[in-house]
């Protein structure tokens, strides 16, 4: 497929679709987390939702393999200047409105830009796969055997650190996040490399089934619903496959719309935090008269309505990225010649 947008390169606008779902999935299931939820927390149709979002980060780094990581300079600094963007940004809506000090509009962002492991967890596991992703690509040029192999190392081993046994005690969770990423990303990229494709009805049973045994798996408290079961990566590569392999389409809205997901996530946490000071003291109230599906329905309106206060925030961030990107790699450029020329 050909995009006649070059702004937009050649996205398939199938995966930038499912970028969106996959976002608004992690905000609901945040949603969940900052409800003050005490008078349905214990009922089950409140727990499977979250459930369900947990897809949303594997969806995110399976669409990363399925396109591959080809790191520069210039991916690097665009991700830095967004972290300390919306740092900024938060900094200040926490100093208007929350009435923090004003030195947090300089802490924040600096914070945030240290791409520490922090409560932007995502964020830090990303960018480190960023860093490792030329090591990790050298694997692709190998022979399928040995892809394969190294496949089913990166899942066995991920699994094998999920359950926690004492070989790992010393690693981290953070470490575990990115041994995760990495396995999902060495996983995607096989799907695309091998040109894989499974009938689509097939692909539709084994989601549901998946969805329907994971339900019951956390109903019976047979597994804790971490992003790495089984039972969260099988529905997440359905639904790669379901994209995959059904016609692609190009549509600019979607495209615009999608390019602010890492966005929302930056911003999600703090609008969550606001929002939920109006929401949490008549929560119980809409949970008596409207049941589950009503705190349910409410969740995904609100998921909505943070990506779309998020959109014309990432448009600015968009715009000062580019004047800050082009003066940062003429800086880098005039750099490299000189040293270039120092060393001939």
């Amino acid at each position: 497929m050909t995009n006649p947008d070059k702004k937009f390169g050649n996205r398939n606008s199938n995966f930038e679709l499912l970028r969106i779902v996959a976002m608004l999935m992690i905000v609901i299931g945040h949603l969940y987390k900052f409800w003050d939820n005490s008078a349905v927390s214990q009922e089950k149709g409140i727990i499977y939702p979250w459930f369900l979002t947990n897809q949303g980060v594997d969806i995110f780094i399976l669409i990363s393999g399925i396109f591959g990581i080809n790191v520069s300079i210039k991916k690097y600094v665009s991700l830095w200047l967004t972290i300390v963007y919306y740092g900024f940004i938060c900094a200040v809506i926490l100093w208007l409105c929350l009435d923090k000090p004003i030195s947090i509009l300089l802490t924040m962002p600096l914070r945030e830009g240290l791409v520490i492991p922090s409560h932007l967890w995502f964020v830090s596991t990303y960018f480190a796969l960023m860093v490792f992703s030329p090591l990790i690509n050298t694997l692709f040029t190998k022979s399928k055997v040995t892809q394969f192999y190294y496949c089913i190392l990166f899942l066995g081993v991920d699994v094998v650190f999920q359950t926690r046994t004492p070989l790992f005690y010393g690693l981290t969770t953070w470490g575990g996040s990115l041994l995760h990423f990495i396995a999902l990303y060495v996983l995607g990229r096989i799907v695309f490399l091998w040109k894989i494709k499974m009938p689509l009805i097939l692909v539709i049973g084994v989601y549901l089934i998946s969805v329907v045994l994971g339900f019951f798996m956390w109903d019976n408290a047979l597994y804790s619903g971490k992003d790495t079961s089984i039972w969260i990566i099988l529905p997440s590569l359905c639904l790669i496959f379901i994209c995959k392999d059904t016609k692609s389409f190009y549509n600019r809205l979607i495209n615009h719309i999608a390019q602010a997901s890492f966005g929302v996530y930056c911003f999600h946490a703090l609008l969550i935090s606001l929002i939920s000071i109006i929401i949490n003291p008549i929560l119980s109230q809409i949970f008596m008269r409207m049941g589950n599906a009503g705190v349910t329905l409410i969740s995904c309106g609100i998921s909505i309505l943070i990506y779309l206060i998020t959109l014309p925030v990432d448009s600015l961030r968009r715009w000062i990225n580019n004047m800050i990107e082009s003066y940062l790699l003429r800086i880098i450029d005039s750099v490299n010649i000189r040293i270039t020329k120092i060393i001939s």
